[in-house]
């Protein structure tokens, strides 16, 4: 017992010491990284009111990223406000020298949406069949890092997590919950991508440094 005790205590230690994406000799003062947004969401073909719920999602992720990153590291953060429509390098460049900062993250794509998981049919009494569908609410987001504008690395995060059940009237058929309607639990779960993705952008943005 007292074996498996510090084998789990180690795991705790080993897994902080990884989420913080560098150890304690890794030097990130003098760096600024810059959050920008080139995910238009005006141009989903989708209803007005999820395009501008996603445009919402997307502003709120920025201010996510910058404020996960204070949590791990001494970098210093810029925030684009304007969306970046015209996604070049020639223009990450001049975002970069405008705002004196050495690196940077793009957000390129997100996606908020309601995943089934699973119909679990049973039976009643009499012999009536009822089905009951499971889903996960899922983001996925495409992150670009720019560690300086010569090295450009795309990284994908999707994560899920349980929502919610209900009885459908087919498994196939089942229509998950509407984003728009469930709006509130979206920014919580856009915010768990971040959560999620800082350790590996943090790395991604060191990488050439530390090499």
């Amino acid at each position: 017992m007292k074996n498996l005790l510090l084998f789990i205590s180690f795991g705790v230690l080993l897994y902080e010491s990884y989420a913080s994406g560098f150890n304690e000799n890794t030097d990130t003062s003098g760096r600024c990284i810059l959050i920008i947004n080139a995910f238009d969401a005006s141009q989903m073909k989708a209803r007005n009111n999820k395009k501008e719920l996603f445009a919402e999602l997307t502003d709120s992720l920025k201010q996510y990223l910058r404020s996960e990153m204070s949590k791990y590291s001494s970098m210093e953060t810029a925030v684009v406000k304007e969306l970046m429509r015209d996604n070049t390098d020639s223009m990450i460049s001049h975002l970069l020298q405008k705002y004196n900062c050495t690196g940077a993250v793009l957000i390129d794509s997100l996606n908020v949406y309601f995943e089934q998981t699973g119909v679990e049919v049973t039976r009643d009494n009499d012999g009536k069949k009822s089905r009951e569908a499971s889903y996960d609410i899922c983001t996925e987001v495409k992150y670009i890092c720019y560690a300086n504008i010569q090295t450009r690395e795309p990284l994908y995060k999707k994560n899920c997590r349980f929502f919610s059940k209900r009885n459908v009237a087919s498994g196939l058929l089942a229509a998950g919950p509407d984003v728009v309607g469930k709006s509130k639990y979206t920014f919580i779960a856009v915010r768990q991508n971040a959560m999620h993705s800082i350790d590996e952008i943090i790395l991604q943005l060191l990488k050439e440094k530390n090499q």
